[in-house]
């Protein structure tokens, strides 16, 4: 599952399946570094279909599910990359200044990036760039460059046809992250405040493999020290 290969190179717990609601997104996507959303979008203005708030009475409305150019409009996003890996997450409706739909929306909520789709291609193919992706961003190469690289990878590699590679954008900055010494950074912190580092078999969240920006530390020492762990 795509979301669970980025999981693995970010060293992060993804929100999967059921899991994956809209509530628990806008709850999450504002004070994360890098989103990454994985789902079906809107052919028209690219949308996102999540999974619905379970509801044992009634059917689920639009509402409950569809992430909306409004609902990002709400939400002031410290984000550098968004990653919308959603058939038809690049379309919306053409005006003078553009292409107006949720990937614009991300970037005027204050994303600094957003990777999107122009349109739906093959499942293998999406797996397979999206890990060519990660893999040199996690190296520390731009967003440009790593989709760069990830594009050339599938054309010599059995994708050849512009359908199988095309449709990703890169929007706005180009930003990098340098992963490694930001988790070297807040591992550090854990060390002097003597916790160690969860591992895979913790009950603990991976607090440090999570991206968090460095303005974060003083509230996570805070949550160490008093022992409110999320």
């Amino acid at each position: 599952m795509e979301a669970e290969m980025v999981g693995r190179l970010l060293g992060v717990q993804p929100s999967l399946g059921e899991h994956a609601t809209k509530e628990v997104v806008l709850q999450t996507i504002h004070s994360v570094s890098l989103i990454h959303l994985a789902a079906r979008g809107n052919a028209d203005r690219g949308e996102i279909a999540l999974s619905p708030k379970c509801t044992w009475n009634n059917i689920p409305q639009e509402e409950d599910y569809l992430l909306t150019m409004s609902d990002i409009s709400k939400v002031k996003l410290r984000a550098k990359l968004v990653v919308l890996n959603c058939c038809h997450s690049g379309c919306g409706t053409f005006k003078k200044e553009g292409v107006i739909g949720i990937a614009r929306k991300f970037l005027a909520s204050g994303a600094r990036s957003v990777l999107v789709a122009s349109w739906a291609i093959q499942d293998e193919a999406t797996e397979q760039l999206m890990n060519q992706f990660y893999e040199h961003l996690v190296a520390g190469e731009s967003a440009s460059e790593s989709l760069h690289q990830a594009i050339k990878w599938l054309r010599g590699n059995g994708f050849a046809e512009p359908n199988q590679w095309a449709p990703f954008v890169l929007m706005g900055d180009n930003v990098t992250f340098d992963l490694t010494k930001l988790r070297e950074y807040f591992d550090g912190l854990l060390t002097n405040l003597g916790v160690q580092r969860a591992t895979c078999d913790s009950p603990w969240p991976k607090v440090p493999s999570g991206l968090p920006r460095r303005d974060k530390n003083e509230q996570m020492i805070a949550e160490l020290k008093t022992g409110n762990t999320r």
